[in-house]
Parts: C-alpha cells; sequence; structure tokens
C-alpha cells in the first residue's frame, strides 16, 4: 500500500463527527471526483486511534453497474459482514450461530438434523418458514450484527447502488439505532439530479446527513506521492494532476514518458508487456477484482495463446505480479485479492481491440462455462452474462433458459433487459444474415417479453414484440393481449377487444385474450363488468378443453359474493392445477383460499393454507405474499406483535407492483394504530394517498378507504375523516358496487347490521393475492 497523505484535518472532522454523542443515525456522504483520495482517506481513518468503531468497507467496483444489477450491492455487504464474523468469532455471532439464538429455533435444528441423520429428510435452514427468502436472512443478519456491535459500514462507489439494494439499506437504516455509515460517492459518474435525488432518499430515513467533500489536495504534497526511483519532470506531472480535478493516480503513475495532453494512467497500461496487459485484463473482465488463486488458474490455462501459454509456464508469476504491484497497477485488497483503480478501469474500457484482451476473455469465459454446471451459484451466470454482452458473443443464446431463471427472480430488471436490447442490436448488426444468430436473437426476444410481462413492465414489453410481432402467430398475438392486460389505457381496452373479435370463436387463443380482457377489467373497471366476462366465458363448454380455463375460475372466484361459492370455484381451478402439475399455480389457490377462510373467521384453517402453499413454491413472489397474509391473520386474531411487523415491512421488500405495495402498506398503516405509533402510521398514510389513485377496482379502494378513515379517526384529524367517509358511502351507494363489498362497507360503518366476521373490525386489513396466469408459446394444449 502506497503510503498515505497527511490530511490531519479530514480525518479531525470525521472522526468528530463519528464520535459526537446521539441516538439518531449518521451518514457521511465522502463525495469527490474518482482518484481524488477518498479511499485512501478511509484509509486512514481505519489506522487512527480516534475512533473506537471497527470499519467494514464493500469495495464496489464502477464495472459493477454493468452487470446484473439487483441486489449486487445488498449481496457484497453480506459477504463483507459474514468475513468480519469469521474473523471476528469471539466479538459477534456467525451466520449460522445468528440462526441459532433462540431456543425454539436450536430445538428446531436439532430435530430435522435427527431426521437428516436417520434418513427420513435433509436438514432445514434455521430460518423462519417465512423467511426462506435468502434476501430476508441476509438482512436480518446485517441489521442484528450492527445494533450488537461498534461497526461503521462504509461503501465504496455508492453512485451505482441498484434500485432493490438500496431499498434494503434504507431498511436497515431505518432498523438501526446510534450507527454511523459511510458511503464514498464518485462525483461524475452520474448528473447532479442524481446526487441530490440520493441525498434526498437518504434524508427520508430519518438520520443525520454530513456530506464532507473531499477536496483536491495540494500538489506540493501530493507530489511525494510519485516514484522516487526515476526521473520525473513535475511540471508536467502538475499539469497533468490539474487538468484530471486532483486524479492522485496521475501522480502515482508518474513515469519518465510523462507528457502533456496524455494521461499518466493511459501511458503506464500501454507500456506494458502482453504478459502484463493479460494479468491487468483478466481483473479488469472480473470487476476489477479477482481471487488471486482464480487469476493463477487463469494464466496457466490461457486459451488461445500459444506464447502466452508457454511464458506463464517457465516464467515466475509470483515475480510478475510482484512487478505490476511496484508499478501501482495492481493492488492487494484483503491479502487474496488483487484489484485495479477504478481510474485505470475506466482507461481499460476505452480499449476497442486488442488480442491480448480477446485471448483474456477467453480464458475468463472458458473457466466460467465449465463452473457453470457445478453450482447453483448465480454469479456466474451474471459474469457469462456480462462478458457475453460486452463482447456481443453469440454463446450468450446458450445461456437463455438460466438467465430467464434468474431475471424471474429479479425485482428491478429493467437494466439488464436494456443491455440485453443493445446487445441484440450488436449481434444483428455484426451477423444480421445468419440464420443460427436470427433463431437466437429471437428466442432472448421472447424471453425478454416474457420477462417484461411478468414484471408488469408494458412499455418495454411492447417495443420487444414490435420487433418479431407476426400477425399470423396465435402466440404473438397472445403475448399483445397479456401487454395489454397490464395498461391503464382505455384506448388499450378498445385495441385487447378487437383482438378478441379477431380471433377465432372457440379457440384457445380466444379464450386467453378474453382471460386478459377480464384481468384488465379486474382493475380498471367496477366488478360488475369483469363478472359479466367471467361468467360468458366460463359458460361456454368449449373453453373447458383448455388450462387456461382453471385461471378463468380461479379469478372469478374472487368475485364471488358469497364465500362458499368462491371456495367451490377456488376447489375447481385446484383439481385442474394439479392435474397438469402446476404447481405455482396450485400454491397461488391455497393463498386465495386462506383469503377466504379468514373472511369467516377460521383464523387456523386459514394459516395451514398459506404453509401449503409455501411448501409448494418458495419463489420471493409467494413469500412476499406469505409474509403479508400471515400479519393479516395475526391482526384479525388480535396476536399481533413485532413479528407482525417484520413480516410486514419485509413483505413490502419483496414486493414488485404498486398495487400489492398499497395493500401491504394499509396494513402497516392499520398495525401501527393499533400499537400507537402515529409517527410511522403517518409516513404510511401519506405513501398510500400518492400511490392509490390509479385503480378503480371498488374491493380494492374500500380497503384503502377505510383504512385511511380509520387511521384519521385515530388522530382525530375529522376534516380527512369526513373526506374518506363520503368516499365509502359513494362506493356503497355505487350501483356497480358487488354486494359483497357494499354490505361489509356498510357493516364496519354501522349502516345496517352485517354480523360477518369481517365486519366487526373498524378497518380492513387484507390479503395479497394471484390474479396473473401464465401461457404456453404451444397454444394446441389441451387438457
Amino acid at each position: 500500500m502506497e503510503n498515505l497523505i497527511d490530511r490531519n484535518n479530514e480525518i479531525k472532522l470525521l472522526s468528530n463527527f463519528v464520535n459526537s454523542q446521539g441516538s439518531t443515525n449518521k451518514i457521511i456522504i465522502l463525495s469527490g471526483i474518482s482518484g481524488i483520495g477518498k479511499s485512501g482517506l478511509m484509509e486512514k481513518l481505519k489506522m487512527s486511534k480516534l475512533i473506537s468503531n471497527d470499519i467494514i468497507t464493500v469495495k464496489m467496483s464502477k464495472s459493477s453497474v454493468e452487470t446484473i444489477e439487483n441486489l449486487q450491492y445488498f449481496n457484497d455487504i453480506y459477504k463483507e459482514f459474514e468475513i468480519f464474523s469469521f474473523n471476528n468469532s469471539s466479538l459477534v455471532p456467525t451466520p449460522t450461530e445468528h440462526g441459532i439464538r433462540s431456543f425454539e429455533n436450536l430445538l428446531r435444528y436439532i430435530f430435522y438434523l435427527m431426521r437428516s441423520a436417520f434418513g427420513l429428510g435433509d436438514a432445514e435452514p434455521l430460518a423462519e418458514i417465512g423467511e426462506e427468502a435468502s434476501i430476508i436472512r441476509k438482512k436480518d443478519y446485517i441489521v442484528y450484527l450492527l445494533n450488537h456491535s461498534n461497526i461503521i459500514l462504509n461503501i465504496d462507489n455508492i453512485q451505482n447502488i441498484d434500485t432493490q439494494s438500496f431499498e434494503l439499506l434504507q431498511f436497515i437504516i431505518k432498523n438501526t439505532k446510534n450507527k454511523t455509515f459511510i458511503f464514498e460517492y464518485t462525483l461524475g459518474e452520474k448528473d447532479k439530479t442524481h446526487f441530490y435525488n440520493f441525498y434526498k432518499e437518504l434524508k427520508e430515513t430519518g438520520v443525520i446527513i454530513e456530506n464532507f467533500i473531499v477536496e483536491k489536495m495540494d500538489f506540493s504534497i501530493a507530489k511525494s506521492l510519485a516514484p522516487k526511483n526515476i526521473s520525473i519532470n513535475f511540471e508536467v506531472i502538475e499539469k497533468l494532476y490539474d487538468d484530471s480535478q486532483g486524479n492522485l493516480m496521475e501522480i502515482i503513475l508518474a513515469n519518465e514518458q510523462s507528457k502533456l495532453n496524455n494521461s499518466n494512467i493511459n501511458i503506464s497500461i500501454k507500456a506494458l508487456s502482453i504478459y502484463e496487459k493479460y494479468i491487468i485484463y483478466l481483473i479488469y473482465l472480473h470487476e476489477s477484482k479477482i481471487d488471486k488463486n482464480l487469476l493463477y488458474l487463469l494464466c496457466y490455462q490461457v486459451t488461445n495463446n500459444h506464447s502466452l501459454t508457454e511464458y506463464f509456464k517457465t516464467k515466475d508469476l509470483e515475480k510478475l505480479i510482484e512487478n505490476l504491484l511496484n508499478k501501482k497497477i495492481l493492488k492487494f485488497d484483503s491479502n487474496m485479492f488483487l484489484s485495479i483503480h477504478d481510474s485505470i478501469k475506466h482507461e481499460l474500457d476505452k480499449v476497442t481491440y486488442d488480442p491480448i484482451l480477446f485471448c483474456a476473455y477467453a480464458s475468463i469465459k472458458r473457466y466460467y462455462f465449465e463452473n457453470l454446471n457445478k453450482t447453483n451459484d448465480f454469479s456466474m451466470l451474471e459474469q457469462l452474462v456480462f462478458l457475453c454482452m460486452k463482447f456481443s458473443d453469440e454463446e450468450l443464446f446458450s445461456l437463455l433458459p438460466r438467465l430467464k431463471e434468474l431475471l424471474n427472480e429479479q425485482k428491478y430488471p429493467q437494466l439488464i433487459i436494456s443491455k440485453l436490447v443493445k446487445y441484440r442490436e450488436s449481434v444483428l448488426e455484426m451477423s444480421a444474415n445468419s440464420l443460427i444468430i436470427q433463431k437466437g436473437i429471437y428466442k432472448l426476444t421472447i424471453l425478454l417479453i416474457e420477462v417484461c410481462i411478468s414484471n408488469k413492465l408494458a412499455d418495454e414489453a411492447q417495443k420487444n414484440l414490435n420487433t418479431i410481432f407476426d400477425v399470423n402467430n396465435n402466440y404473438h398475438l397472445a403475448l399483445q393481449g397479456l401487454i395489454y392486460s397490464l395498461c391503464e389505457s382505455f384506448e388499450v381496452e378498445d385495441k385487447l377487444r378487437s383482438l378478441i373479435e379477431h380471433a377465432s370463436i372457440n379457440s384457445r387463443l380466444r379464450l386467453i385474450l378474453e382471460l386478459a380482457l377480464m384481468n384488465y377489467c379486474m382493475k380498471m373497471h367496477s366488478s360488475n363488468i369483469s363478472e359479466k366476462l367471467g361468467v360468458a366465458i366460463l359458460n361456454n363448454p368449449f373453453y373447458k378443453q383448455f388450462k387456461e380455463y382453471a385461471y378463468v375460475l380461479r379469478n372469478y372466484a374472487e368475485l364471488c359474493d358469497d364465500n362458499e361459492k368462491a371456495i367451490e370455484y377456488y376447489n375447481k381451478a385446484l383439481k385442474i392445477f394439479k392435474t397438469q402439475e402446476m404447481n405455482l399455480n396450485v400454491s397461488s389457490i391455497y393463498i386465495s383460499l386462506a383469503m377466504i377462510y379468514a373472511y369467516k373467521g377460521n383464523l387456523l384453517d386459514a394459516k395451514k393454507a398459506l404453509k401449503r402453499a409455501l411448501s409448494l413454491d418458495k419463489s420471493s413472489t409467494t413469500i412476499c405474499y406469505y409474509l403479508n397474509n400471515v400479519a393479516a391473520i395475526d391482526i384479525l386474531g388480535n396476536k399481533y406483535d413485532k413479528k407482525t411487523e417484520k413480516s410486514l415491512l419485509d413483505s413490502s421488500l419483496l414486493s414488485v407492483t404498486v398495487y400489492e405495495t398499497v395493500l401491504i402498506y394499509c396494513n402497516l398503516l392499520i398495525y401501527y394504530c393499533l400499537t400507537d405509533e402515529y409517527d410511522k402510521a403517518s409516513f404510511y398514510a401519506k405513501k398510500i394517498e400518492v400511490l392509490y389513485k390509479d385503480f378503480q377496482y371498488e374491493e380494492f379502494l374500500h380497503i384503502v378507504f377505510q383504512n385511511l378513515y380509520f387511521y384519521y379517526t385515530r388522530i382525530k384529524d375529522f376534516k380527512k375523516k369526513a373526506f374518506y367517509y363520503k368516499k365509502i358511502i359513494a362506493i356503497i351507494n355505487n350501483p356497480n358496487t358487488k354486494k359483497s363489498t357494499k354490505l361489509l362497507a356498510e357493516g364496519i360503518n354501522g349502516i345496517c347490521n352485517n354480523n360477518s366476521f369481517y365486519s366487526n373490525f373498524p378497518f380492513r386489513v387484507d390479503f395479497l393475492g394471484y390474479w396473473e396466469f401464465i401461457i404456453d408459446s404451444d397454444l394446441d394444449h389441451c387438457l
């Protein structure tokens, strides 16, 4: 490590802020351009005796944002905490030790270990049944460790943080006390608006924020970082340093060839031998950081270059790496990792063609392809997709089945979708006439459409469908119908109805399009319209041969006024889904049945149904629904506690759609009213009032209005209370409101004598369930 320049004033200011007393969390945003010394400042703070905290630093390369974005920062935070716990096991628990802290968990773990030992089953994870999602387990462990230790979390290159990681980071900040977080923000990576929005969203967590700008160091001090054993023109170096606005790498990499208008970073890279370049390119392609053992392996197994192979067989690789370390091109990171600075990465981004770069690419690609099927770790798949996109490599097409699986688990896949679109364009540009390429492009486009639809990204799905749309292809027409069903425009409704009119009568395609219209109307209209559509579909005997008929049964049950009738339709759908071995859809029925049992007051049966759902499918969507719904049952059973709050907060972290998020927020609003935490209730009331307005389904609107009415009654805001009471009365008086919703609203508000279980509550906690459906590309399938 290079000697750290004296920044005593900055260290004093930082340490004073860290040591200042108070119960509120503090955030230091360490902002400055790349190479100005943010990381060096943090190293000096670590080594100073001015603070007593342990600092956990999460090093994130600029290249991180180019890979699949979801949870990258969050997963790296967890990894660093895990490493810290193993290195300091006497001070803090490891993740496994944390998992068996409670006596109940310990007994359960021992029980499952015994079952496993006797061949009765594998040992179960330590998490609670609703916490199988690794996101939740990791988040809980990070919060626990922060709350039970003297740790400062420091994150590098925070400006590139992915959306879901940032949501989780906000949650972690909100659920810790008297902690300091340091975020290194590289200015110039994003526009100024990004920094202001980032600052504002951090402020919403209720923390004290200090924006600490790392200033350009005076050249008279900084020049001592220059190499000592060569002749240097310091006038040129000073000019380069000033032109870079204080990038210390221009001084660290100063050399005898330094000249004006040519970065020392660029000169240093070009001066490397082909063997040194191969090493640097390997690290660059591995997100600017690589395990030393992997680097050695990739050097001894060079692909497509005989001279490199022979060189690494006979030469001392350790000496070569040592040479690169001495040149300051490489640096050690945590002793086992070798890394390059972001400024070097920035220069390497400009390389358009270099045979050694492609050789490094071939070696690292071969390694990941060989190991991809040996592990369930998605990180290898992420690396391969990133590399194939970077080099417009058609081998990405072979990864499509696994890529779809990965993308379907993403909460925010927009970034990778846009990059895959660019990849598609670049591959087409190079090999437009190749039949193999055309087939791969088609499969990729279908994948993008399906992923966009499953994530409710209607605009992106439409753009991709437009590139391949064939009016004579039934699957394309079905996809078009699904896209229209996601939209919130009456103009789209006309287009969807037109598609139905042109589809063959009694065909499977027509059933799918009519189901899409039913889904659309369940959101955009009052329920009587979608109910009529459902009846018409269910009364068509030709439709019973198609498995999509089960979706109509399931969705129609949602519209039934009578609970027993709803259960009857759910069971009919369940029978079809079980016959077709559609576990996800079987799970969805149990989630919906739990809701109906709860409406009837059978809370024990409701919980059993939810557990059955979770045993069949543990996707993030099902876990999201499970956590919300089990919390709703706790509130209805008057057994709510901190675990209920945690379930709802975790559910909100996993939710994807605005519709679902509003319902979870409504349940949180009621929880905080019941626990007299009105500052938190106020936060969710404001969120709900902004988000609910695009939806017209009266069941949904009654949930929103009833809960806001309850909240404003509790805080004695009579104006707002009257406002939402009028909204409830309008729903009751609307002739299109379904009977069960009208009676429930009247019963809750004392307008009629309704003795149902649900009407006994002055609020309406509610459930999440499935409306969506999936279709097969083969539209000839019958039951």
